[in-house]
């Protein structure tokens, strides 16, 4: 009987302790896999903040980079076009300045011209001269001394006194109209040669106020189109780097996104791999412990039998 008591004892013990070993293995593997997994869920999300922060600085970096080039660009097109604006005023400015110290020979040479055209061609008139005041006093004084000889030879009123009248008077008019003649001609000469030169100057001056403005204007077309060009340059330049600058932080940040998805989605799979790998431990653990359990269960009926054929033995 001892036997039989001790074999179903040991076949108890035997059963529950293989039951147990099963069931602790079984909680060690799934708190292993519950612990794996609550990493992962801590990691994973982890993950994502750092790549929503890295890719929102690299997209928020190359955003601040274009703009800045834009900026410049547009900071420095204004100055240039600001300069070429005040170089092409002061060019202007100092045209008229100049031309302004044309104008007084300008403005002559313009009446000397209208003064030409006026003159028309020399022209004198021989009836002028009896309306001359230096004729009529040479008339006077020559005709006086004439009387005065005729009266003196008791010719006076005679048809001698009136001859000799005749012919001082012809000689007189004769000698004055030469001279008159080339007085006036001397006079039209010099006021023709004094008024073409006065607008020989004023076209002069007036090419040279001309050429002033013109040169002006030159200069400061071209400061403006090569600052308007030079402004669109920058520009285009800026733009370009700010998309090249654009493309390549969204490239980065698609990077980074991309980089931490596969880290996230490599952790749940290896947490997947690990959680079935515990849970065929855990069902390996509980087999072997079912398998323990039988067996300690197959010796107490083994020894429960042993000990009743060995009493049924002994019986007489």
């Amino acid at each position: 009987m001892p036997t039989i008591v001790t074999g179903i004892i040991g076949g108890i013990q035997g059963a529950s302790a293989a039951h147990n070993a099963a069931n602790s293995q079984t909680k060690g593997y799934t708190s292993a896999a519950n612990t794996v997994n609550t990493a992962v869920g801590t990691a994973n999300p982890i993950i994502a903040n750092a790549a929503n922060t890295a890719e929102a600085g690299v997209t928020e970096a190359a955003g601040a980079a274009g703009s800045g080039a834009v900026n410049a660009a547009d900071a420095a097109g204004a100055g240039a076009l600001g300069a070429a604006g005040a170089a092409g005023s002061g060019v202007n400015t100092a045209a008229a300045t100049a031309n302004s110290g044309l104008n007084p020979y300008a403005s002559n040479g313009s009446t000397a011209l209208t003064n030409l055209q006026n003159a028309g061609q020399f022209s004198f008139n021989p009836t002028d001269l009896a309306n001359t005041p230096g004729y009529q006093f040479a008339l006077n004084q020559g005709n006086r001394g004439v009387t005065s000889s005729a009266a003196a030879n008791g010719l006076l009123g005679s048809g001698a006194d009136a001859k000799a009248i005749g012919t001082f008077d012809t000689g007189l008019a004769g000698n004055l109209y030469n001279s008159q003649y080339q007085n006036a001609l001397n006079a039209y000469s010099t006021n023709a040669s004094t008024n073409l030169a006065q607008a020989n100057l004023g076209i002069s001056a007036a090419n040279t106020q001309s050429s002033n403005l013109l040169n002006a204007a030159q200069y400061s077309g071209t400061a403006g189109i090569n600052a308007a060009q030079y402004a669109g340059t920058a520009g285009t330049q800026a733009a370009q780097y700010a998309g090249t600058t654009g493309l390549a932080g969204a490239t980065t940040a698609g990077n980074i996104g991309v980089a931490a998805g596969n880290n996230q989605a490599s952790n749940l799979i290896n947490a997947g791999l690990y959680t079935g790998n515990t849970q065929i431990g855990a069902g390996n653990a509980t087999a072997q412990g079912d398998i323990g359990a039988a067996n300690a269960w197959n010796g107490l009926l083994g020894a429960v039998g042993n000990g009743f054929q060995a009493g049924l033995a002994g019986i007489p």
